[in-house]
């Protein structure tokens, strides 16, 4: 099945250690290992951080 909801609807449902970080990502805080510039790091994957997001990523996760 194949539910159509927003990132924001779906995010009010998850525990508070996950955050938006992108207008296509969520990650789970407790899972990240670094960031670099605008890619966060999770072990070796890389996940973008939007412009619009960078301020609360780095106060939540690095802050």
């Amino acid at each position: 099945m194949i539910a159509n909801q927003s990132l924001s609807k779906l995010i009010s449902k998850l525990p508070s250690s996950f955050l938006q970080v992108h207008r296509s990502y969520i990650v789970n805080g407790e899972k990240v290992t670094g960031l670099k510039g605008r890619e966060l790091f999770l072990g070796e994957v890389k996940i973008p951080v939007s412009d619009s997001f960078y301020e609360v990523v780095k106060r939540n996760l690095f802050g």
